[in-house]
């Protein structure tokens, strides 16, 4: 994750304006036990983290893929 701090934008701008937002939300989910709230944010995480990957140069690919596929 050393090259995604050095070149990723959306790992930078995540970090100063989604983060705090998402962890009040998370932590929120938790204590009310809502499970499909926490499931909604995991996955949203899951995805920007993959997009950070993405947004790294040179891009960080994750699963040996070589291409993005995209799925309907």
């Amino acid at each position: 994750m050393g090259s995604s701090v050095q070149t990723s934008t959306l790992l930078k701008y995540r970090a100063s304006t989604v983060v705090p937002q998402r962890i009040k939300d998370m932590t929120e989910a938790i204590l009310k036990k809502d499970f499909n709230k926490f499931a909604e944010i995991t996955m949203q995480e899951s995805n920007q983290l993959h997009a950070i990957c993405l947004d790294t140069y040179p891009p960080i690919r994750s699963g040996g893929c070589s291409e993005i596929c995209i799925c309907y």
